[in-house]
């Protein structure tokens, strides 16, 4: 009886191993996802809202469509001090919830729930962590998601491209200094800002916007950039 009984709860024990516990891992990963893309597509819908039905607007299209959001007004007053480009770094480390470089290696885009823009998520390999985030898994040569409005999707058989000329789209097998916000209730992060992505072209940084940025951070070197980064955090 003793034996039956041990044998009943090992069987019991692998059981729970093997069958429940993966599954309510896999529920909750799933439901992470869906929590992810909603709070994605609530803050980009609301953003890119006057822009029109891209299903509408590629069901009348004879071909391809294309969707370019400008860049938002700004206003400078000529008393303002300057902005130099290391209060500037300092400003977006101290924002960011983790700084790091890594590469693209897989990417894929999706529609807004209200069709009005595209947005796509690229999965970044990292190579290396300037700030890390409190409680995520980022890590060296892990793997974080990375939201950036802008993409390109077939609708109706016509291929539509949507961007943003104040947010670069990040590239398959390049590599960027990213500053990334985390997605709530998600282990997912966005970069929706101007100085949320930088490209890496060696030993340099390339910023990738059209908005105003302080002139010497174009074509910076990575090094300095790293320097004025850890300079700005605690």
């Amino acid at each position: 009886m003793i034996r039956g009984a041990l044998l009943f709860a090992i069987l019991l024990i692998l059981s729970c191993l093997l069958g429940f516990e993966p599954q309510q891992r896999s529920i909750s990963q799933s439901q992470k996802a869906q929590d992810q893309q909603r709070t994605i597509d609530t803050k980009i819908s609301q953003r890119y809202r006057g822009i029109g039905d891209l299903r509408s607007l590629a069901a009348k299209s004879s071909g391809d469509v294309e969707v370019l959001a400008g860049i938002s007004q700004k206003i400078y007053f000529p008393g303002n001090r300057e902005l130099t480009v290391q209060d500037f770094v300092r400003h977006l480390a101290r924002a960011a919830d983790a700084i790091v470089i890594g590469t693209v290696i897989d990417q894929k885009a999706y529609l807004t729930t209200e069709g009005t823009f595209v947005f796509t998520d690229s999965s970044v390999s990292v190579e290396r962590i300037l700030k890390g985030h409190t409680g995520a898994l980022v890590y060296p040569s892990s793997i974080v998601i990375v939201t950036r409005p802008g993409g390109a999707i077939d609708l109706n058989g016509h291929r539509v491209r949507a961007y943003d000329e104040a947010l670069q789209p990040l590239e398959l097998g390049k590599t960027y200094l990213l500053f990334l916000a985390h997605v709530p209730n998600s282990e997912g992060y966005a970069a929706f800002e101007p100085g949320a992505a930088f490209r890496i072209e060696g030993q340099l940084v390339v910023t990738m916007t059209r908005e105003q940025m302080p002139k010497d951070l174009q074509h910076m070197k990575l090094s300095a950039m790293s320097t004025y980064i850890r300079s700005g955090l605690p």
